[in-house]
């Protein structure tokens, strides 16, 4: 086999021309088979993680939009209550005051077409 002289220490380098080392190269040893084996180890590896990412990041977004929805529930029993307070102690100024504190369904539907969904539902509902 020829080679190239060693160099501060270290082996010397076999030459690509040398019938043994290109017969080794172009007929694809075993030393590409685990390159490649290990290539394809850790690309699993990699879809694997983004997997169970993507499975977490689809659970808490569940979780916040469900929890959002509950917190939604609330405020409105939350704002049946009040608003029946006031027309239960102020009956005479009750619509007034419940006008001017709560906001027009007119005046926030540009907003976002999820609130607008909330208020169509609100409506049929008889809130």
């Amino acid at each position: 086999m020829s080679t190239i002289g060693g160099f501060g220490g270290f082996a010397p380098l076999p030459l690509l021309s040398d019938p043994a080392v290109a017969a080794a190269t172009s007929a694809g040893s075993s030393g590409d088979t685990n390159i490649s084996s290990a290539t394809s180890r850790t690309q699993e590896a990699r879809r694997e993680k983004a997997k169970l990412h993507a499975r977490k990041c689809r659970e808490k977004k569940k979780n916040e939009f469900e929890y959002l929805q509950q917190e939604e529930r609330l405020l409105r029993e939350e704002n049946q209550r009040l608003r029946a307070l006031v027309r239960s102690r102020i009956p005479d100024r009750a619509q007034a005051i419940v006008s001017e504190c709560c906001y027009s369904n007119e005046r926030v539907k540009h907003l976002n077409p999820y609130i607008q969904q909330v208020i169509d539902l609100d409506d049929s509902a008889g809130g």
